[in-house]
């Protein structure tokens, strides 16, 4: 049999060992705690981080879609002034085409006349130039 002494160590073992286990399972609970409180707190920090992202990333967004209507609102403007400048110089110069057609039809009929009216005097003197080349022959009347 165990002498007392032995069985004394032994009990004092096993309180020990109680005792370790104890305090081991307390720890054990204290860093679940800690971890957890860790965890939260982690977690709390990324959802404002990832809100202010959210934000951040929203405004820039608005910023952005203010700025690319800006820009087709002035493109449109210069859109809309080059086609009125384009229309004004096409009436311009289909203005121009009219009357210079116009002037050209005047000046051609004018030429034309004259034209005529030279045939008619060149005919004259050709029916002319004979009779005054060649005074002895009688004209036929």
């Amino acid at each position: 049999m165990l002498e007392q002494q032995t069985w004394v160590s032994l009990v004092g073992f096993a309180g020990f060992g109680l005792a370790l286990m104890g305090y081991l399972a307390a720890m054990r609970r204290e860093l679940r705690a800690e971890i957890s409180g860790v965890r939260t707190d982690l977690k709390t920090e990324i959802d404002g981080v990832r809100t202010d992202l959210k934000t951040e990333i929203n405004g820039v967004r608005t910023d952005l879609k203010t700025e690319i209507n800006g820009v087709r609102t002035d493109l449109k403007t210069e859109i809309n002034g080059v086609r009125t400048d384009l229309n004004s110089n096409a009436a311009r110069l289909e203005a121009q085409i009219v009357s210079s057609h116009a002037d050209l039809k005047t000046d051609i009929g004018r030429v034309d006349g004259r034209l005529v009216a030279l045939e008619s005097r060149l005919h004259d003197i050709a029916i002319r130039l004979p009779a005054a080349l060649n005074p002895a022959e009688p004209t036929a009347s």
